[in-house]
């Protein structure tokens, strides 16, 4: 497997991290807080802030994935993030995107 192989996939694993975060109260509606910056549109059912936390964190992590592939990747547009609230939640958001059963 060449590099821009394995590049690819680590940008469309980066695509899809969930994490599992505080669960949200049974009645509350979730709502997805979103951070966009240049290369990344992360969502956080937890708060805008924590939206933001990892919104950063990731766009830190980007000049290591540009070296990682030994150019900057052509993106069509930011790369999605999700951070689910709870296990259904995060199941819904799956099926959502089309990954689900």
């Amino acid at each position: 497997m060449g590099v821009l192989s394995a590049c690819r996939r680590s940008l469309v694993s980066a695509a899809y991290i969930v994490v599992m975060a505080c669960p949200l109260a049974a009645q509350d509606p979730p709502r997805m807080n979103t951070a966009v910056g240049a290369h990344y549109d992360v969502g956080s059912q937890v708060s805008a802030a924590d939206a933001a936390e990892r919104l950063a964190l990731l766009e830190s992590a980007w000049p290591q994935f540009v070296r990682f592939c030994d150019r900057e990747p052509k993106l069509a547009g930011p790369l999605k993030v999700r951070a689910f609230a709870n296990n259904d939640q995060w199941q819904k958001g799956m099926q959502a995107a089309g990954a689900g059963p």
